[in-house]
């Protein structure tokens, strides 16, 4: 993920991570279903989608951190 995803991603409010999150982990669902009926043959992109959820989980984390803190 370049910088400048990730920067955007910080800037993002609870509502939006959280319906990232929720449309990432159905993608990671769908690609984990495809590679193992051999529909693509990326079989990379599940774990690019798991890094990706986790990603969107920690900026969610930091967020309700700062919000506890305040």
């Amino acid at each position: 993920m370049k910088k400048q995803a990730k920067a955007e991603l910080k800037q993002l409010g609870r509502e939006a991570l959280n319906q990232k999150l929720a449309e990432a982990r159905k993608e990671l669902v769908e690609l984990r279903l495809k590679v193992q009926t051999n529909q693509t043959k990326d079989v990379m992109a599940p774990g690019r989608k798991r890094q990706e959820v986790a990603r969107l989980k920690t900026y969610l984390n930091l967020q309700e951190n700062q919000e506890n803190q305040a």
